[in-house]
């Protein structure tokens, strides 16, 4: 959930961040349908469907009204065999529609540790070029 935490928290608090990385998040999580318990621990962490406690969470709804000038760059990645894949695409289909200042990376890989640590070089790579423009 760590990477969802950082996708919501650029688009909700983009004061606090120049750039972020968001490996293989689970992006959809406020809008995926879930089995009961799933349901009742969600519910709990983010409100009920509709809520604004649950608006306030959801990427998808948070991208559609965030400010794209203000909001920091997004380094989006996801293995290509992993279920996330599709939602994360949708959610970089959605970052290019409205402009956000972003890239979303695959590669070959599930949603383990030899995804992320392949996702590694590119992350740090975008990062310090991004931080050399911001100078």
């Amino acid at each position: 959930m760590g990477g969802f935490a950082v996708a919501r928290l650029a688009l909700s608090r983009p004061e606090l961040f120049a750039f972020v990385g968001a490996f293989s998040p689970s992006i959809d999580v406020c809008e995926r349908p879930i089995h009961l318990m799933q349901w009742w621990r969600l519910r709990g962490i983010f409100g009920p469907a509709g809520s604004k406690t649950r608006t306030m969470s959801d990427p998808f709804l948070l991208a559609r009204s965030a400010d794209p000038a203000r909001t920091p760059y997004i380094y989006l990645t996801a293995g290509e065999v992993e279920p996330l894949v599709w939602p994360n695409r949708r959610f970089a289909a959605l970052l290019k529609s409205r402009g956000f200042a972003y890239e979303f990376r695959t590669k070959p890989g599930g949603h383990d540790w030899n995804e992320w640590d392949a996702q590694l070089p590119g992350c740090f790579e975008s990062l310090f070029r991004h931080l050399k423009q911001d100078r």
